[in-house]
């Protein structure tokens, strides 16, 4: 389905101008949440539906863009397009809950976003940040933003920020036990589990990185820190301008990587779930370069090159030997 036809259904379902049979492909997408609409905030009263809708459609023509496999059918395509509304509204229409967990304001209500392979979701919060999330990742995010901070929990996978500034209420994510505070500025973090290195870059302006009370850094532009979840040691390393943000647009760069920072990028971007049963695995490094377009057969044999392995399909997906 065309983004226009999409965003044409949705339009002429605020105005009630649907026929039944999109109409019903609007349900279905909807009975997706498993709610029923009196639990659905904003929806409680005429008026403050109304008031929702009014707001649904000007989300519309933002027009907010998101990423997923361009291959599938209407109502595939609408579920997407839908992630577009639901995300562009963070805090009016998505589900809130009380979370209590160490280091967190007792009582504080977050939002959750996730992503799945092969998909990247943009969220536009409150203050006019985005935050660009990548596959197979999950962020909570404050639903109405405290008077002196903004708290963000990255609690697994990669996500670009470009922060609105606001110098009374500082800007802090919280990723496997470390955190990153900024006033604005635009920068990414990388923070799978399985990885052995969570890894913050910045684009522009000046982030410091803590573990637990103390600094371990504070980057500037184009600067990386590489921090060792194993042994709590870090590295820091200068990236090209280029490399920042290349798998927003489909494309990963890896240098000097593990095995098990190629496999889960390769996940992300073709949905290929990878293992290696060669004994000299810990011992390889990866430079290269994934790019969205390549088929799974060029992939893989680019991958297989570089250690002189091959590859075979098996119930487990793929193993290189």
């Amino acid at each position: 389905m065309k983004r226009k036809r999409a965003k044409k259904l949705f339009s002429d379902y605020l105005k009630g101008k649907l026929n039944k049979q999109d109409e019903g492909l609007i349900q279905a997408w909807y009975d997706d949440f498993g709610e029923s609409e009196k639990d659905v905030p904003g929806l409680e009263t005429p008026q403050n539906e109304q008031l929702l809708q009014r707001e649904m459609y000007a989300s519309i023509n933002a027009q907010v863009n998101v990423s997923n496999d361009k291959k599938g059918n209407d109502y595939s395509w609408l579920k997407i397009a839908a992630s577009i509304f639901v995300i562009a509204l963070a805090g009016i229409f998505a589900k809130q809950y009380v979370m209590k967990t160490p280091g967190e304001n007792i009582g504080v209500s977050f939002s959750t976003y996730s992503t799945t392979v092969r998909q990247i979701k943009k969220i536009l919060l409150q203050d006019s940040t985005v935050i660009t999330l990548n596959a197979n990742s999950k962020i909570r995010v404050p639903s109405v933003f405290a008077k002196d901070k903004r708290d963000f929990f990255l609690e697994e996978g990669e996500a670009f920020f470009d922060v609105k500034r606001d110098a009374s209420r500082p800007f802090v994510i919280t990723a496997s036990g470390l955190k990153i505070r900024v006033l604005g500025t635009s920068f990414n973090i990388n923070s799978y589990k399985k990885n052995r290195d969570i890894k913050v870059k910045v684009t522009t302006g000046k982030v410091r990185v803590s573990n637990g009370t103390e600094v371990l850094k504070e980057l500037i532009a184009n600067q990386q820190l590489s921090f060792n979840k194993n042994d709590g040691n870090y590295r820091l390393s200068n990236v090209a301008e280029n490399e920042l943000s290349d798998w927003r647009n489909g494309n990963v760069v890896l240098k000097d990587a593990d095995f098990e920072e190629l496999s889960q990028a390769v996940l992300n971007v073709y949905g290929l779930k990878i293992n290696c049963i060669n004994p000299n695995k810990d011992k390889y490094r990866y430079n290269i370069t994934l790019r969205s377009g390549k088929t799974d057969e060029q992939i893989l044999k680019l991958i297989c090159a570089i250690n002189d392995n091959k590859y075979r399909r098996d119930e487990n997906g793929i193993t290189i030997q």
